[in-house]
């Protein structure tokens, strides 16, 4: 089991993310500027939550709806500041 579904197990209750969410977090993961596209309700706070749990530093997440994106919640994750502390 991957670090980031035990994360999610043990502080969820969860064996296995929801599509897309294990995507976004391994592209994070692996260091890529990563924008994640997901409905209301579609799990986006577990994407940089179990992330951020996993690893030290700052995970950055920006609410697009103050934007004027105000039929959907969008989501940008980013790793640019994590990977400048490493």
């Amino acid at each position: 089991m991957s670090q980031f579904r035990e994360i999610l197990l043990k502080y969820w209750g969860y064996d296995t993310f929801r599509y897309p969410q294990e995507e976004i977090i391994k592209s994070v993961s692996e260091g890529k500027d990563t924008l994640g596209l997901m409905p209301t309700g579609g799990g986006k706070s577990i994407t940089f939550q179990v992330f951020s749990m996993a690893n030290s530093g700052v995970c950055h997440t920006e609410n697009l709806e103050c934007y004027g994106f105000s039929r959907f919640s969008v989501w940008l994750t980013a790793v640019c500041a994590l990977s400048l502390l490493r």
